[in-house]
């Protein structure tokens, strides 16, 4: 056995548990503050997919909104909708009939995606930081407020 698996036996780690970073400037935002319960659901089950070289081909498909958020397409469609327009998510790649539309998450780096073959599997521009659009509807919903 080798040290590693012993430390994890010693520490009760188990190799398989993972974890989403929700990063605590962006949970105490206006923007996050403001989504629906839907689409917090969705943000965490597509932040989910996130593995640190990702970013950009993560997913979420109609059929597991159902299964395991229980939403419906209008549902699922209105909480993607509202994730892109306060910043959250970015869709890089539009689905099609069998192809499922493809995201990154705003709040880690976007990753050089490739294929097997080399070919880039998503639109979106690399970049080695997080661009966190989200900050961007925060700005906007402090202007609004200065306005009143």
């Amino acid at each position: 056995m080798s040290r590693n698996s012993d430390y994890s036996k010693v520490k009760g780690r188990k190799g398989e548990r993972r974890f989403v970073a929700m990063y605590i400037d962006m949970i105490s935002s206006k923007a996050f503050m403001t989504l629906s319960g839907n689409s917090t659901k969705v943000f965490l089950q597509i932040a989910k997919g996130y593995n640190s070289v990702n970013n950009g081909v993560l997913t979420l498909s109609y059929e597991d909104a159902l299964s395991k958020l229980g939403l419906t397409k209008p549902t699922f469609r209105k909480a993607l909708l509202e994730l892109e327009q306060k910043g959250f998510i970015k869709k890089s790649v539009q689905g099609g009939k069998n192809i499922l539309n493809r995201f990154a998450v705003t709040c880690y780096p976007v990753n050089d995606c490739r294929n097997k073959d080399g070919i880039k599997m998503h639109n979106l521009p690399v970049s080695p930081v997080a661009t966190n659009d989200w900050r961007e509807y925060n700005k906007t919903l402090a202007n609004k407020e200065t306005e009143k």
